[in-house]
C-alpha cells in the first residue's frame, strides 16, 4: 500500500513538473514573439519623396525589411503659410523630400496622424538641403491613397511579367503613376524600382477614373506591352488595362518625378 501510495505521489509530482515546464515554455514563447514584433515593429525615421502642385503627396522610401517594409502613398497639406515658403524655396530642378519625427508606420498606415518634418530640396539623405523655413513644419493627412505591407515571400517570388503601376490624383490638376514595388527575381532577392511619373490620357475616360479614385484613392493598373522589369519613360506612351474601369486608358507619361534602383536594403 505504501508503495502504491509513493508511486502515484512520484506520477502526479512528474505530471506537475510537466505542466510546470510546459506552461514556462508558453509563456517565454510569447515573450520571444511580442519582443520580436516589438523590435520589427519599432517607431523609426520613415524619409519620403514629397511631390505636386496644389495638391501634394507623399511616398514612403520602401525597403525590404522592418520596419520600412511598406509601400504607402499618401495626398497631404500644408498650412497657407507654409505652403507659400515651400513653394517659394522649392527648387524645380530636383525632387522634394521630407525628414519626419521618428514614428511607428505600421500604427500609422491604420490610423493616421499629423507629421512633423524637415523639407528639402533633394534627397533627405544624399546631400539635399532643408528648404529655408521648412525644418519643423506638419504636414496634415488628407488620405491615404495606397497601402501594402511588403511579406517574406515578396522576396522569393516571381515577379510580375507585366509592369504594374498605380494611378493616383485628379482630373482637377494632375495625375501621377506609382510603380508597385516587387521582387526582381527569386535569385537577386532585390525590388526592380520606385518610380513616379506624370501621366495623361483621353478626356473621355477622366470622369469614370475620377469616380474610382475618389472611393478608392488609386487604380492598379497593368501594361500588357512592357516587363516589370522596365522602367516606364518619359514620353512613352502605352496601353494599360485595369479590371476597375470599362475600357482600356491609353496613357503618355509627361514627367519623371522620381527614378529609384539602389535605395533598397535587405
Amino acid at each position: 500500500m505504501f508503495c502504491d501510495f509513493l508511486r502515484d505521489a512520484l506520477v502526479c509530482t512528474a505530471v506537475r513538473k510537466y505542466f510546470l515546464n510546459l506552461k514556462t515554455f508558453f509563456i517565454l514563447g510569447l515573450a520571444v514573439i511580442f519582443s520580436h514584433t516589438a523590435f520589427a515593429e519599432r517607431a523609426a525615421n520613415h524619409k519620403m519623396l514629397l511631390w505636386g502642385e496644389t495638391k501634394l503627396y507623399l511616398s514612403h522610401w520602401a525597403m525590404f525589411h522592418p520596419p520600412h517594409a511598406r509601400q504607402v502613398l499618401m495626398e497631404v497639406e500644408l498650412s497657407p503659410q507654409d505652403k507659400a515658403t515651400f513653394d517659394e524655396g522649392r527648387d524645380s530642378t530636383q525632387f522634394n523630400s521630407i525628414n519626419p519625427d521618428d514614428f511607428h508606420l505600421g500604427n500609422f498606415m491604420q490610423t493616421p496622424h499629423d507629421l512633423i518634418a524637415e523639407v528639402y530640396n533633394g534627397h533627405a539623405e544624399r546631400g539635399g538641403e532643408v528648404i529655408e523655413g521648412m525644418d519643423r513644419v506638419t504636414f496634415k493627412i488628407k488620405k491615404i491613397l495606397f497601402k501594402r505591407d511588403f511579406v517574406t515571400t515578396d522576396r522569393h517570388v516571381q515577379p510580375f511579367e507585366s509592369a504594374r503601376y498605380f494611378l493616383i490624383g485628379n482630373g482637377s490638376e494632375k495625375y501621377y503613376l506609382a510603380h508597385k514595388i516587387k521582387a526582381k527575381s527569386p535569385d537577386e532577392n532585390k525590388p526592380e524600382f520606385d518610380k513616379i511619373l506624370e501621366v495623361s490620357f483621353s478626356e473621355s475616360m477622366k470622369s469614370q477614373v475620377d469616380q474610382k479614385l475618389e472611393s478608392n484613392g488609386n487604380i492598379e493598373l497593368e501594361i500588357p506591352t512592357l516587363n516589370n522589369l522596365t522602367p516606364l519613360k518619359k514620353d512613352d506612351e502605352v496601353v494599360a488595362k485595369s479590371p476597375e474601369l470599362t475600357g482600356d486608358l491609353v496613357i503618355k507619361a509627361l514627367k519623371e518625378i522620381y527614378f529609384e534602383t539602389s535605395d533598397f536594403t535587405f
